[in-house]
C-alpha cells in the first residue's frame, strides 16, 4: 500500500508507522515536508485569521511566530521508528525513490520537500467552512462577507445532505403532546426523545411547560442523553384579550429564560390560544373575511405580540416569531399579513407552518415569497387535501379534522416540499426545519411516521 501524508499529520500520527514495522506490514509512505500544517494554514488564511501557528517557526524579534523554520529532520524521525527513510528531490527523484521502494521488503518513507505557498489550480467547488461572525479584524470581516455571499449561491449535488445549513428537528406534538388539554394518554418525555433521536432527528422543541424539565441544567442533561438540540418553544397567549397581555409577558419570559439557559440560539414561538374560541375552532380550514377580527381588535392582538416579543428579547435575549394556526384568530394568509404589517419586523419574525398555511386556505410557496424577510423559523407539516376538503364540506371542527388525519406524513399531502426546499434555499434560510405531524393523544404510530418523515426529507437532500 502507498500512503501520502503531510508533515503536520505525520507528527500527530507517526506512531502508526511503528505499528506497521512491528506487524511486518510493508508501506511506501510519501511524506510531504512543507514545514507545518499547510492545508489548515491555507484554510485559516482564507478565513481571515492569517494561518497563525501553522508553520514550524520559532519566535521572532517581534515576539510572534515569525522566526526561522524549525529544523525538524523527518528522515531521521522516520528512521528512528524502524522504517527505511530517504529524501527525494524533484519529480525525477521521487519517481526513482518509488521505484527503489518497490524492491524493498520493509516500509520505506520518502520525504519530499515542497513549497507550502504553491497550490493546485481551482477545482470548481467550494468548501463550506463558516467564518467567525464577530471579529475586530478587517480580514475576518471581509472573509465573513465573502462566505455569506458564497453560501447564498451554494448548490448541492447528487442529493447530498444540505448539512448544517438546514438541520432537521421534530416536535413533541408529533407524538400527541398538545397544548389543548385533550383526553387520552400522550407519550412520555423519555419515549418521545428516544424515538425522535432514533428516527434520525437532531433537535426538538420544548413541548408544553413541564413536559420536559423546567430547570436549565436538568433540561440540558436529558437532551444531551438523547443527542438532541433544543431550538424553541411554543407559547400560546390570548393576544386578542388585552387583559391577558401582562400574564402572557410573565409566562413568555419564564419560558424564554429556560430556553436561554438550555439552548444556543432558540426562538420563542408565539401563538394565539388556539382551540379556545368556539366559532374559530368550529370553522377551522374554512374561515372567511367575515369571521376575522375587526381592525381595532387586530391592533390589540398585534400590540400584545409586540409587547411580549420586546419584553422577552430585553430580559432574556431570545427572539420571538409568531405562528399562524388553524383554530385561532391568525389562520388565513390575509390574517397573517395583517398581523405582520402591525408588528415590529426587528422583534417579531414569522414561523411559517406549511401544513397550517395550506389548511388555512393558502399556498405555502406564496407565503414564503410574500414574507421572505420575516421567515425566521419553519415547520414542515403536510396537509391531506382530500381530508381538508371533507372537513370543509362536512363541517368538521379543528380537532375532528386532526383526528381524521388532515396533517398526514410528509409527501402524502398537498404541500410541494421539493419546491418549498428550493424556495428556502434561494432565500438563504439557514435555520432549522422542524417536522410536525400533529396527532391527538394516543393516535397513530408516531415513531414509524417519524422514521418515514425523516427518510422523505433525506430524499430532498436534508
Amino acid at each position: 500500500p502507498h500512503v501520502l501524508s503531510g508533515d503536520g499529520s505525520w507528527l500527530m500520527m507517526s506512531s502508526d508507522l511503528a505499528t506497521a514495522v512491528q506487524e511486518g506490514i510493508k508501506l511506501t509512505v510519501v511524506l510531504v515536508d512543507n514545514h507545518g500544517f499547510a492545508s489548515i494554514g491555507a484554510l485559516s488564511g482564507s478565513l481571515g485569521s492569517g494561518g497563525f501557528g501553522t508553520e514550524y517557526r520559532g519566535r521572532g524579534v517581534d515576539g510572534g511566530l515569525s522566526g526561522p523554520i524549525q529544523p525538524i529532520d523527518l528522515v531521521a524521525n522516520a528512521a528512528s521508528l524502524g522504517a527505511r527513510a530517504v529524501r527525494a528531490d524533484g519529480v525525477a527523484g521521487l519517481a526513482a525513490a518509488l521505484e527503489e521502494a518497490r524492491g524493498q521488503e520493509r516500509t520505506t518513507v520518502i520525504v519530499v520537500e515542497c513549497d507550502r505557498h504553491s497550490s493546485v489550480p481551482g477545482y470548481g467547488f467550494w468548501w463550506d467552512v463558516p467564518v467567525a461572525e464577530v471579529s475586530n479584524m478587517a480580514t475576518v470581516q471581509a472573509a465573513r462577507a465573502s462566505y455569506e455571499s458564497s453560501r447564498r449561491t451554494e448548490r448541492c449535488f447528487h442529493g447530498e445532505p444540505r448539512g448544517e445549513r438546514m438541520r432537521v428537528a421534530n416536535a413533541p406534538c408529533s407524538w400527541g403532546v398538545l397544548e389543548f388539554g385533550l383526553e387520552g394518554a400522550a407519550a412520555g418525555a423519555r419515549r418521545v426523545l428516544s424515538e425522535m433521536s432514533r428516527a434520525g432527528f437532531a433537535g426538538t422543541e420544548l413541548g408544553d411547560w413541564g413536559f420536559l424539565p423546567t430547570e436549565p441544567g436538568a433540561l440540558r442533561d436529558v437532551l444531551a442523553e438523547h443527542r438532541l438540540a433544543l431550538l424553541g418553544a411554543y407559547q400560546p397567549i390570548a393576544f386578542a384579550d388585552p387583559a391577558a397581555h401582562a400574564e402572557g409577558i410573565a409566562v413568555a419570559i419564564r419560558t424564554a429564560r429556560l430556553l436561554a439557559g438550555a439552548a444556543d440560539t432558540p426562538f420563542l414561538v408565539l401563538a394565539d390560544r388556539n382551540g379556545s374560541m368556539p366559532d374559530r375552532t368550529a370553522k377551522a380550514g374554512r374561515i372567511s373575511p367575515a369571521d376575522g377580527l375587526d381592525a381595532a381588535t387586530m391592533a390589540v392582538f398585534a400590540r400584545g405580540v409586540d409587547r411580549v416579543a420586546a419584553a422577552v428579547l430585553d430580559q432574556t435575549g431570545v427572539r420571538s416569531c409568531v405562528h399562524h394556526h388553524c383554530g385561532g384568530w391568525i389562520e388565513t394568509p390575509d390574517e397573517v399579513a395583517a398581523l405582520l404589517d402591525r408588528t415590529d419586523p426587528t422583534r417579531v419574525g414569522l414561523c411559517l407552518d406549511t401544513g397550517h398555511w395550506a389548511f388555512g386556505g393558502g399556498d405555502p410557496l406564496e407565503g414564503l415569497a410574500r414574507h421572505a424577510g420575516r421567515v425566521w423559523h419553519v415547520h414542515f407539516k403536510d396537509c391531506e387535501a382530500a381530508v381538508a376538503a371533507r372537513s370543509r364540506t362536512e363541517g368538521w371542527d379543528y380537532f375532528e379534522s386532526v383526528r381524521r388525519g388532515v396533517f398526514c406524513e410528509l409527501g402524502r399531502g398537498s404541500v410541494p416540499f421539493p419546491r418549498v426546499a428550493e424556495a428556502l434555499s434561494r432565500m438563504g434560510y439557514d435555520g432549522w426545519i422542524v417536522v410536525e405531524q400533529d396527532v391527538l393523544p394516543g393516535m397513530g404510530t408516531p415513531f414509524e411516521s417519524a422514521v418515514r418523515n425523516r427518510s422523505y426529507l433525506r430524499g430532498l437532500g436534508y
